[in-house]
């Protein structure tokens, strides 16, 4: 569901617990605007939902795993999806491979560069946000996105004429409009 359809919510559009999410899920925050821009998406900075309220993301300067209340802190609006034909090994291999990254350096050239999709199979890790995504799921076994490799922008990953499989969204997880019917827990500063 993209955010400019806020006004169509219906019951079920928001996820009460973050134990509703899949381990090896994909959440979505929106928190850059210039990034969404350029990517041509609603979203900014996918991630991988890791199990117990945890999450391994890309920002400067690494590759890190970290809490999701402090990971989505600077984000009015998250949102999780899973892939229904992911298997529980699929879904370990997901998190292995994000845990091999750890401590990985961001790469600024990658990330610049994918919504253009100046590089090619080859080119792994890419360490960017949708890049790691991308790349932890192809170590699964899973192709998530159609085209070049190194095309995993953030619009690549929110729109479906580019998905190699279809996503399911499981809803909002973080929205100033439902703050009442999310999970506390992602609204409190630091944890």
């Amino acid at each position: 569901m993209p955010i400019c359809h806020l006004y169509e919510l219906q019951e079920g559009d928001y996820i009460n617990t973050t134990e509703d999410i899949f381990t090896g899920g994909i959440i979505k925050g929106a928190e850059h605007a210039i990034i969404r821009t350029a990517t041509w998406s609603e979203w900014s900075h996918p991630m991988i939902y890791m199990g117990a309220n945890r999450i391994v993301e890309a920002v400067m300067p690494v590759v890190h795993l970290t809490n999701i209340n402090m990971a989505l802190q600077n984000t009015a609006y998250a949102a999780a999806w899973t892939l229904d034909s992911m298997t529980g090994t699929q879904r370990k291999k997901v998190t292995e491979a994000a845990m091999g990254l750890l401590k990985a350096h961001y790469d600024v050239s990658a990330a610049l560069l994918s919504p253009v999709e100046a590089f090619v199979a080859g080119d792994s890790p890419r360490c960017f946000c949708s890049g790691i995504v991308v790349d932890c799921y192809l170590q699964a076994g899973i192709t998530l996105v159609k085209g070049k490799a190194g095309a995993a922008y953030p619009g690549k990953l929110s729109d479906e004429k580019y998905l190699a499989v279809p996503m399911r969204w499981l809803g909002w997880l973080k929205n100033p409009w439902l703050q009442n019917k999310c999970d506390p827990q992602l609204y409190r500063q630091n944890d």
